[in-house]
């Protein structure tokens, strides 16, 4: 039979090889196409981006070949810069291929206001503490005032004004915390304060064996600080008296408003 003579030929089998080894360099150029085009077995680590911008987050996934998608703008967290990001998919140090999608949540740039809670004569420290916490208040200076109910929260301040009940404020904003100190000493004439500057106030104070309490500067700043008059203090003279060692708080003004009257000199009422 012909066709068996033909498979015994030498032709064949040289033609068979020729088809063998075609075949076998077609399937190396197809794999290696796939590898170049898929980059098989390359991964890119992400970054953490919690709390970069938007901006910068963006340029660092396009340098690395890497779509995004914006999907929440209304994650809020205290910690981190407004517009900021809060969270991502996937997590950082997540490995994933060129061209993934990575999903991102902003921080607002507005933050929700919320009560203050209504701590004054109804909560100790650590009471009021957990509870200005617990309404992402930061909490600031802790200023301590003699008070008969001491350890309790005599007061609340923001900005060194003094809270309101139904009063609101900013998440995030910080909180002062005026407490009891507890009561000591024999009782004085409290000092007028007013028109005199800080290092007058602080001579007088010191010769009536009281403490300059909290300064208050204004939230516009002042010019100079030394030629500033007190306008106002903590408690004032018409609370008549004052334990010895207790703190007087003062307001500061670079001139005397011409609706508030000095003391007179040498005067400590």
């Amino acid at each position: 039979m012909k066709w068996i003579k033909f498979l015994l030929t030498k032709t064949f089998w040289i033609n068979l090889g020729l088809i063998f080894l075609s075949s076998i360099i077609i399937v190396l150029i197809v794999f290696k196409w796939l590898n170049i085009h898929t980059k098989h077995g390359e991964y890119i680590t992400l970054n953490d981006f919690t709390g970069l911008s938007a901006e910068q987050t963006i340029q660092l996934l396009e340098d690395k070949k890497l779509t995004y998608e914006i999907i929440d703008t209304n994650a809020i967290n205290i910690n981190l810069p407004p517009h900021s990001i809060a969270k991502q998919d996937p997590k950082p140090l997540d490995k994933v291929k060129e061209g993934r999608t990575v999903y991102l949540w902003l921080t607002t740039n507005i933050p929700k206001k919320r009560l203050i809670p209504d701590l004054a004569g109804k909560s100790s420290l650590d009471e009021g503490i957990f509870r200005l916490q617990n309404a992402n208040f930061v909490i600031g200076e802790i200023i301590e005032k003699p008070s008969d109910d001491e350890g309790a929260i005599l007061e609340l301040l923001v900005d060194d004004i003094e809270v309101n009940p139904g009063q609101m404020a900013y998440e995030g904003d910080t909180i002062q915390i005026v407490v009891g100190g507890g009561l000591g000493g024999s009782r004085i004439p409290i000092p007028c304060l007013i028109g005199r500057t800080l290092l007058e106030t602080e001579v007088l104070l010191s010769a009536n064996d009281l403490v300059l309490g909290h300064v208050n500067y204004g939230s516009d700043g002042l010019a100079d600080t030394a030629s500033a008059v007190i306008y106002k203090q903590m408690p004032n003279v018409n609370q008549d008296f004052i334990r010895v060692g207790e703190p007087v708080d003062v307001f500061l003004k670079q001139e005397l408003p011409y609706d508030v009257n000095k003391c007179v000199e040498d005067s400590l009422r």
